[in-house]
């Protein structure tokens, strides 16, 4: 590792996975719904192990629920952005309308990949539970 000017610098690829550790607790530590999403990225896991999914199956619910997350994570960055740029006290103006705006489709971005996930859950547990109760 070389140092510049007493600071320790680190390859690209490693201060990036550093970065991705520290964001993903950022992320929890704001916002208590990405706990929820690795809640029932659990249950999915435990409930694709009792019924035996193929690879495709799964590949299916870690892209549904990663998708869900990323997400999830995007429209914090969105949040965050849009409160450092309004200014407390100022009046509404055009910006803070564009940005309110903004955050909203951020939500609704949200829900449609958290529907999309539910619906590929869905998906690829009906036929499991079906045949496990004898259908």
């Amino acid at each position: 590792m070389r140092k510049l000017h007493g600071v320790r610098r680190r390859a690209t690829w490693r201060q990036r996975l550093i970065d991705a550790e520290r964001g993903l607790v950022l992320g929890f530590r704001r916002d208590g719904v990405l706990a929820g999403h690795v809640f029932v990225l659990t249950l999915a896991v435990a409930a694709g192990v009792v019924f035996e999914l193929n690879t495709s199956r799964w590949c299916i619910i870690f892209l549904a629920l990663g998708g869900a997350m990323a997400a999830e994570l995007f429209g914090q960055v969105i949040a965050a952005l849009a409160a450092a740029v309004v200014r407390d006290g100022e009046e509404e103006s055009e910006r803070n309308a564009q940005l309110a705006g903004a955050v909203r489709l951020c939500s609704a971005a949200i829900a449609v990949a958290a529907c999309g996930a539910c619906a590929a859950l869905v998906a690829v547990f009906t036929p499991a539970v079906v045949k496990a109760l004898g259908g």
